[in-house]
C-alpha cells in the first residue's frame, strides 16, 4: 500500500478526464449513460421485480469497491452488477478535483462516473436542492446511472487500462447523513439509514441488478456509527432477501483503521 500525495491525486483525475474526452468510445459511453440516467426523489419508489433467487448471499470483504465489482463481473458473466457510490450530496464527485480520498472520489478517478453525474439536470434536481436545503442529514433521493465504464485500475495510483480490460457496471449515487458537527441519537441514525437503504435497494432491484456492491455507508468522512449502519443494513437485507444473488460489502481499510471492516464482519457473522 503506497502513499500518494494530494497533488498526485489531482493529476490522476486530470488524466482520467483527458482519457474520456479524447477517446471516442468513452465519450459515446458517457452520453449513453447520461441518457439512461434515472433520478428518484425521496417519495419515488419504483415497482419491485419478482424475487429471482432462493436466498441472497451476503459477504464482507476488505477490498475496494470497483475492484470487488470487477471480481464479481468475472465470476458472474451473465449477471448485472451495480455499485453504490457514497455520494457528496452537494458536489458531483465530491472533492475529486481537489485530490480528496473518500470512496466517491476513488470511483471517479478510475471511471466515466464523474461527467455522468456532473450534468445540469443532476445539479438542478439533486446537488443544488441539497445545497439550498442546508440539512446535513440529506434525504433518500438517488441517481441511478447505467453502464459506467471502469477504464482505470482501482488501485492506490489508478492507471489507464487497455480497452479489453474495461468493465461495465451500473452505479447508484446516494448520500449518507453527514454527521461532522451534527449530533443525533443512534435511534434517529438507524431510522434515517433504514428508510434510505430501503429506497436504495428498491431502485437497484427495479433496474435489474443481481449483484450489488455496497459498503460501510457514511462510516468514513461522514462519521456515521458503523454498528448502527450495519444493523440497519441487516434489517433491510432481510426484506430484500432473494432479490439479489449476492450483496457484497467492500470495506477497504488500512491496517491501522479496521473498525468499519471489523464491525460489519461482526454484525453479518461472515468468515
Amino acid at each position: 500500500m503506497t502513499y500518494v500525495t494530494r497533488d498526485a491525486m489531482i493529476e490522476i483525475f486530470r488524466d482520467t478526464e483527458n482519457f474520456y474526452t479524447s477517446d471516442e468510445t468513452l465519450r459515446q459511453a458517457i452520453q449513453n449513460s447520461i441518457k439512461g440516467t434515472a433520478f428518484y426523489d425521496t417519495q419515488n419508489y419504483p415497482p419491485l421485480p419478482a424475487r429471482k433467487f432462493e436466498h441472497t448471499e451476503i459477504s464482507v470483504v476488505r477490498r475496494r469497491t470497483f475492484d470487488m465489482a470487477i471480481s464479481m463481473q468475472k465470476r458472474h458473466l451473465e449477471l448485472k452488477v451495480a455499485v453504490h457510490n457514497f455520494a457528496s450530496a452537494t458536489n458531483p464527485g465530491g472533492g475529486v478535483k481537489h485530490g480528496s480520498r473518500a470512496q466517491e472520489e476513488a470511483l471517479c478517478r478510475c471511471s466515466t462516473l464523474y461527467p455522468v453525474l456532473n450534468t445540469a439536470d443532476n445539479r438542478k434536481r439533486y446537488y443544488d436542492v441539497n445545497f439550498k436545503r442546508n440539512d446535513a442529514r440529506y434525504d433518500d433521493a438517488c441517481i441511478y446511472t447505467p453502464e459506467i465504464i471502469i477504464c482505470k485500475s482501482d488501485t492506490d495510483r489508478p492507471a489507464r487500462l487497455p480497452r479489453d480490460r474495461w468493465d461495465l457496471v451500473d452505479v447508484i449515487t446516494v448520500a449518507a447523513p453527514n454527521l461532522r458537527g451534527l449530533t443525533i441519537s443512534d435511534e434517529e441514525l438507524f431510522a434515517l439509514h433504514e428508510t434510505r437503504l430501503r429506497h436504495m435497494f428498491t431502485v437497484v432491484a427495479h433496474h435489474g441488478a443481481e449483484i450489488f456492491v455496497t459498503g460501510a455507508f457514511g462510516c468514513g468522512a461522514f462519521q456515521n456509527n458503523p454498528e448502527v449502519v450495519a444493523r440497519a443494513y441487516k434489517k433491510i437485507l432481510r426484506e430484500f432477501d432473494g432479490y439479489f444473488k449476492e450483496v457484497v460489502f467492500a470495506v477497504y481499510c488500512r491496517p491501522y483503521e479496521t473498525i468499519n471492516y471489523d464491525t460489519f464482519k461482526k454484525i453479518f457473522g461472515t468468515d
